[in-house]
């Protein structure tokens, strides 16, 4: 895992790990916080939220892809349920 948060470059809002970064299978970038329009999906009305993208590097020379089909399942899961992992 990685975190180019900390080098607060404006407008640098999504960057990929090169393969092999860490002799690894899957390499983690989690990206600088950046305003983004969403649409409320009960309203139907645009609000401004604070997102961070999260970009995967899977290196599937050395697993299957099925197993980072698993990875991906959990990690979601992490993400939208965080209460249950504090």
């Amino acid at each position: 895992m990685t975190n180019i948060s900390s080098f607060k470059v404006k407008g640098l809002n999504e960057v990929f790990a090169p393969l092999n970064f860490a002799r690894n299978i899957v390499t983690f970038c989690f990206c600088q916080e950046h305003e983004k329009v969403i649409i409320n999906e009960q309203t139907l009305q645009p609000e401004i939220k604070n997102i961070a993208n999260c970009c995967i590097v899977y290196d599937h020379r050395y697993q299957d892809g099925s197993a980072a089909r698993n990875m991906i399942r959990a990690f979601e899961d992490i993400i939208e349920n965080t209460d249950k992992y504090l």
